[in-house]
């Protein structure tokens, strides 16, 4: 179920390249002893979460759409993103949960978009890692 944001056809065509990757995903997310959700939000993406020792949850969102004002769903497939969320969130994405709860404090930013996903999967890894990093470097003091 896709909520009517994009039919079937646009949502397999747009989950396409992830589809691709998953088997590289699985082995990314069992690396950083994290879990991956598929099309969080029904919006085709794919999320690697884990928590960390402070107790915050941790999250990479590599998403097969970039937000796009200017169409009617909001949402553009001709760019993927990637980004990062770190948030106190007591329900992480992994166990079922979908909606926001009551707000929780929270960072998270985009850092980066591509055209298409990179063919190789050595790009991608490194992509992978570099927003691991990043997410990583987060610390509670900097969440709002």
């Amino acid at each position: 179920m896709n909520f009517s944001l994009f039919t079937p056809e646009e949502f397999s065509q747009i989950e396409s390249p992830l589809r691709r990757k998953d088997a590289l995903f699985v082995e990314f997310a069992s690396r950083i002893s994290g879990k991956i959700i598929h099309n969080c939000h029904n919006i085709p993406n794919r999320f690697f979460e884990w928590i960390t020792d402070d107790g915050l949850t941790r999250m990479i969102q590599l998403s097969g759409v970039t937000n796009d004002p200017n169409t009617k769903t909001g949402l553009s497939s001709r760019a993927c993103a990637i980004g990062i969320v770190v948030t106190e969130i007591k329900y992480p994405l992994s166990n079922g949960f979908r909606f926001n709860p009551p707000p929780f404090p929270s960072y998270g930013r985009e850092i980066g978009e591509f055209q298409e996903l990179p063919s190789e999967d050595s790009e991608m890894i490194a992509i992978l890692q570099d927003a691991y990093e990043q997410a990583m470097a987060v610390t509670r003091e900097e969440l709002k």
